[in-house]
């Protein structure tokens, strides 16, 4: 079996915890189209702040795939040619604000310049208690975010502009108790996706990492056998379910875990470089 193909998702997995590549990962990222390897992110990240990464690893300039808000974009370098797929409607929005109301969650309204922050105070006081200093990096997005009383006050932006996704946030021993009934209260044709402590991703069912990952293999004729996917998250089961060789790094929570064919070392012990690494060492 030759790999023609790798996907990584990028927070938790490919970076650190402080947001940094390690040398080894541009290393082993780097030597992979000696091998005729092609390279792709599958992230949740949105194009700026993947792009951004991008440049870390220096592979701005390269052919390399952006698969970005988890499945819902989808470019190519260095051309930055877009494929697009179905976003959230305002009717949809309303009724994913109704479901985080029943369950005293955040709600984040994500667009590609702000995000609008919706939670009742009493709720949110109790986030902050839970939270403490952790709370602050759900706000560290480089974004302006802006507090809102319901998803009606920004109805015209929905008018111009494609919403990225909805994020839920509550303390993580509260969100893992709860997500399930979400889930169940939503009915078919969404995705909850806990992505990290406290943090559960929306998005329409069929849109995922996964899907994109194939659809970007195929444009280069690459089939599912052919490609290793590394992830932590539960928007990275989507991906581990299609691909030949799914990586979970030792940091991935159990429900992804649960769907890896394989293991690495953690994200700050650069485990996606170890991997790349022990896998060219076997071609040779």
């Amino acid at each position: 079996m030759a790999i023609k193909l790798i996907a990584s998702d990028i927070d938790g997995t490919i970076i650190d915890d402080f947001g940094n590549i390690s040398q080894d990962t541009r290393r082993a990222i780097h030597k992979l189209k000696d091998y005729g390897i092609r390279f792709t992110f599958a992230t949740g990240r949105s194009y700026e702040s993947t792009l951004r990464i991008a440049q870390q690893l220096g592979v701005d300039k390269e052919d390399v795939g952006m698969i970005c808000l988890n499945g819902l974009q989808t470019f190519t370098l260095p051309s930055q040619d877009l494929v697009e797929k179905e976003t959230l409607s305002f009717e949809e929005s309303v009724t994913m604000q109704h479901l985080g109301e029943r369950y005293y969650l955040g709600i984040m309204y994500c667009f590609d310049d702000v995000i609008y922050f919706q939670m009742d105070d009493l709720s949110y006081k109790d986030y902050m208690i839970a939270m403490g200093d952790d709370a602050k990096r759900f706000f560290n997005r480089n974004l302006d975010v802006i507090p809102v009383n319901s998803v009606h006050d920004i109805k015209e932006r929905f008018e111009t502009d494609r919403i990225q996704k909805i994020a839920y946030i509550q303390s993580p021993q509260y969100m893992d108790l709860i997500v399930d009934r979400i889930r169940q209260d939503a009915g078919v044709g969404y995705e909850f996706m806990r992505v990290g402590p406290g943090w559960t991703e929306v998005g329409i069912d069929g849109v995922s990492k996964g899907n994109e990952v194939v659809e970007l293999a195929a444009r280069y004729g690459i089939l599912h056998d052919h490609i290793i996917v590394f992830g932590d998250s539960e928007n990275d089961i989507s991906m581990f379910k299609i691909a030949e060789i799914a990586v979970a790094v030792e940091n991935a929570m159990d429900s992804a875990k649960a769907h890896a064919t394989h293991f690495t070392k953690s994200n700050e012990d650069h485990g996606v470089a170890v991997f790349i690494e022990e896998y060219l060492k076997s071609l040779e």
